[in-house]
C-alpha cells in the first residue's frame, strides 16, 4: 500500500499536476480504501510537511486563470475533500489535494484537470472500474496497480488508452522503446524510437512492371467481352479477397465484381 500511495501521488503531483502523462483519477477497491487514504496522507506530510505552501519541493500553477479554473472544478465537484484544497489564485498556489467520490458528471471526474488533484472513486470489483472508465473520454494513459498479472491484464485488455503502465505512473513516457501517443479523444499516432521514424516518414509504394507486351494481357482492357469477363474473374478471384474486390470495382465492370466476390466467398468458405 505504501509503495502504491507514493507512486499514485507522484503521478498526480509532478509539476503540480501539469503533465499530460499525469494521473487524474484512481478507482480503488473498497477493501483497501482506508489503508490507502492513510498511506496517502502520511506520504504527503513526509514530502511537503505540515504547510505545503512553504515547501520548496512543490511548484506553482502556470497562470492565475488556470488556478481559478481548478478552484471552480473543485467547488462544483461535490467531492469529499480528504486533504488539501487550500488555494491562492494570485500566487498561483494550489495545495496537493485528495478528494473522494466527485459527482459522476462533474468536470473533476470527466476531464483532465492538469492540477495537483488525486481523485478517488470506490469500486466493488474490476468490472465496475472498467464500466466506469468506458464512460469517459479515452485518456492518453491508463494505469493499473495489481500484484496479480491476470487482474492487470484484464484492465489493460478492456480499457482504451493511448499508453499504459502497470504498478507505476508516467515511466512509460520516458522509455524510448515504448511508443508514445494518444488514442481517440487523446490523440492519434505514436512516436519515440522507431515509431517516430515510421510516423514522421512517408512510405511511398512502388510497383515496377516490365515494359514487355508478354505481361500485358489484352483481357485487362475494354471492351469487356464475356470471355474477358470470365478471365478477369478467374484471375482476380485467386488474389487476396479484399484486393480482388477493390480491383474488380476499379475496372468498372459490375459483372466482374460479382463473379470475383462470389469466387472469393467460395474460397473463404472452403478454407
Amino acid at each position: 500500500i505504501e509503495v502504491t500511495a507514493r507512486r499514485l501521488l507522484h503521478g498526480a503531483l509532478v509539476n503540480c499536476g501539469q503533465m499530460c502523462l499525469g494521473l487524474d483519477l484512481a478507482y480503488v477497491h473498497t477493501s483497501v480504501l482506508r489503508p490507502l487514504i492513510a498511506a496517502l496522507k502520511t506520504t504527503l506530510k513526509e514530502w511537503y510537511g505540515d504547510n505545503p505552501r512553504e515547501s520548496k519541493s512543490l511548484g506553482r500553477l502556470i497562470t492565475s486563470q488556470h488556478t481559478w479554473r481548478l478552484q471552480r472544478m473543485l467547488e462544483l465537484s461535490g467531492a469529499e475533500i480528504i486533504v488539501g484544497s487550500d488555494v491562492d489564485v494570485d500566487s498561483k498556489y494550489f495545495a496537493p489535494t485528495i478528494v473522494l467520490e466527485p459527482l459522476r458528471d462533474s468536470a473533476l471526474r470527466r476531464e483532465e484537470s492538469f492540477g495537483p488533484f488525486l481523485v478517488l472513486v470506490v469500486v466493488q470489483d474490476m468490472e465496475e472500474a472498467i464500466r466506469a472508465q468506458r464512460n469517459v473520454p479515452t485518456p492518453l494513459c491508463k494505469y493499473v496497480f495489481a500484484r496479480d498479472k491476470a487482474v492487470a491484464d484484464e484492465y489493460l485488455r478492456n480499457v482504451r488508452a493511448g499508453m499504459a503502465c502497470v504498478n507505476d505512473c508516467m515511466f512509460q513516457g520516458g522509455n524510448p522503446a515504448v511508443p508514445f501517443g494518444g488514442l481517440g479523444a487523446s490523440g492519434f499516432g505514436a512516436y519515440h524510437g522507431i515509431q517516430g521514424v515510421k510516423l514522421l516518414s512517408h512510405y511511398c509504394g512502388v510497383l515496377r512492371q516490365p515494359s514487355s507486351s508478354l505481361l500485358d494481357p489484352p483481357f485487362r482492357y475494354p471492351p469487356y467481352t464475356p470471355m474477358k469477363t470470365r478471365l478477369l474473374a478467374f484471375v482476380l478471384s485467386h488474389q487476396p479477397p479484399g484486393w480482388a474486390t477493390s480491383l474488380a470495382a476499379g475496372v468498372r465492370s459490375a459483372t466482374v465484381a460479382r463473379r470475383v466476390a462470389a469466387r472469393s466467398a467460395a474460397r473463404q468458405a472452403r478454407a
